[in-house]
């Protein structure tokens, strides 16, 4: 996760890292360096000694990794730290999208779908190159509709000192079962400290918390929960082992039952991590939707969460009859034990408004506190959150007309800023739309869709208002393309991908953050 205190950091211009993780090594052989003689605590320099700034080292480009869930799965019994699990139904499908950017000079870095455990291979988007001259021209390699059943990781090599971006999303539709709906997960870079909201554990909900580990250390992962009470001490939550290439599954119900919202941070030391919830419903016998839970930005003085889809005021009151459960709330998360006054504006296609009480709302340090958003108008919205302290967020909706009939869910995190320049596989499940918010100035996004030999297609750009929210196709009149690039310009400007099926499927998407390129650190001598 980047620095909360400032809220995101600056992209790389012409190269995005879709998502990455580096890792940095400097190794100072023997002799290598020569200092001067090192001086007893109190001791004088000698004259004529100088100062003489730190030298800079270079930092090999890292591999891209970004690491997908598996299939959803049914919880059919086993402990709360060793689940047994076993298949949807007949018409489920589980299925990756991914792509692979160029240097500016046309080259594609190696770049494969592989399972997780190492073994085998999924897709190959681009081989290796032979040389790091391309044809100067950039281009990029998609590949969409890959079945997957197990966790998989995109791994893209860098190209020479040019780290490769990549990126992967993950979506899943099932017609029929008990996770009937749309689910969809944006393939994450590991980390060492991660947030995730939206989870559930009351009666009907089943919440799965899945870690990965994509690397080659081992982890040992601490779990810190927060209920709608406030923080959660559970036996079991800490010191999780996690070999390189391996998954463990946690049922949160175990760890923190009767929980309507809840919260959890996940904190590796060792190997970074991937994390994320299965989170289900079922009423009764009728399906009650299916989603993953993939990790927010972590708090900070303001959060933008785009992708927010309110249903028609007709459809919630009918589910909310039935249901008080199934309107939107917008969930907020205070670490530490410090309340936080938060001012909450939601912004649509016509501008913003204010919500909760005069647009403030006091959420409790250490708990998840959720505002209901049953005010907005139907469409998409885009919440953003300004506190007197950090704090995250996201946002759970229901889309379907009768909780007697089938409905789903999904759950829309606190994103960070469009970089200047990002590759997006564009979601292979339903119709998605992109979904954009400018919360405080106006700002451009040009969208490129990648053709099917890999040339960028015409430009387009949209406009998007201060204050305002919209959704645009992002293939921009090319069905057959299987991602785009993606630029912004102007104010600061934030998105998701939003799709939907049928009557009730949905499922939300993050755009993820390009990682910083690190090319040079400083190397400092002496103690």
């Amino acid at each position: 996760m980047r620095d909360a205190s400032t809220g995101t950091p600056p992209a790389a211009r012409g190269r995005v890292i879709a998502s990455a993780a580096a890792s940095v090594v400097v190794l100072a052989a023997a002799g290598a360096l020569v200092a001067a003689p090192v001086l007893a605590p109190g001791t004088a320099p000698a004259a004529g000694s100088r100062s003489v700034a730190a030298p800079a080292a270079a930092v090999p480009a890292a591999e891209t990794t970004a690491v997908c869930p598996g299939a959803p799965r049914l919880l059919t019994a086993g402990s709360s730290t060793d689940p047994q699990l076993s298949p949807v139904s007949d018409s489920a499908r589980t299925t990756v999208a991914a792509v692979v950017g160029s240097t500016d000079d046309g080259v594609l870095g190696g770049t494969v779908l592989e399972p997780l455990t190492g073994r085998g291979s999924l897709a190959t988007l681009a081989q290796a190159p032979r040389s790091t001259t391309g044809s100067g021209t950039p281009r990029a390699a998609a590949r969409t509709g890959i079945g997957v059943n197990s966790p998989s990781v995109l791994r893209a090599s860098p190209v020479g000192q040019t780290p490769t971006a990549a990126g992967a999303v993950l979506g899943y539709r099932a017609d029929d079962g008990d996770l009937r709906g749309l689910a969809a997960a944006t393939c994450q870079a590991p980390g060492n400290d991660l947030w995730l909201l939206g989870a559930s554990t009351t009666v009907g909900r089943t919440a799965i918390l899945t870690l990965h580990n994509p690397g080659t250390s081992p982890a040992t992962v601490d779990l810190d929960l927060a209920g709608t009470r406030g923080p959660i001490t559970a036996v079991g939550s800490q010191g999780l082992l996690l070999a390189p290439g391996a998954s463990r599954s946690i049922v949160l119900a175990g760890l923190a039952p009767g929980q309507s919202d809840l919260g959890v941070r996940v904190r590796s030391r060792g190997g970074p991590v991937a994390a994320v919830i299965q989170q289900s419903v079922l009423r009764g016998l009728t399906p009650g939707g299916v989603e993953y839970l993939t990790p927010v930005e972590s708090p900070a003085l303001t959060r933008t969460v785009p992708g927010v889809l309110i249903p028609s005021a007709t459809d919630m009151t009918a589910l909310r009859r039935a249901a008080p459960d199934t309107v939107p709330v917008l969930q907020l998360t205070v670490p530490g034990d410090g309340d936080a006054t938060v001012r909450v504006q939601a912004h649509g296609p016509a501008g913003q408004v204010a919500l909760g009480t005069a647009g403030v709302v006091r959420a409790r340090g250490g708990a998840v506190t959720t505002v209901p958003l049953t005010a907005l108008p139907a469409g998409v919205w885009g919440v953003t959150v300004r506190s007197d302290v950090p704090v995250t967020a996201g946002v759970r909706t229901v889309r379907g007309t009768d909780v007697r009939r089938p409905v789903d869910i999904a759950e829309a995190g606190a994103a960070a800023r469009l970089g200047q320049e990002i590759v997006l596989p564009v979601l292979p499940v339903g119709a998605p739309q992109l979904a954009l918010t400018a919360p405080a100035a106006a700002a451009t996004v040009t969208l490129r869709p990648v053709g099917a030999d890999g040339r960028l297609g015409r430009a387009r750009t949209v406009q998007v208002g201060a204050g305002r929210s919209l959704v645009t196709d992002p293939r921009q009149g090319t069905p057959s393309a299987s991602a785009v690039v993606v630029q912004s310009g102007g104010g600061a400007v934030y998105a998701a991908q939003v799709t939907t099926a049928g009557e009730s499927g949905i499922a939300v998407a993050a755009v993820p953050e390009p990682a910083q390129d690190v090319r040079q650190i400083p190397l400092r001598l002496g103690p």
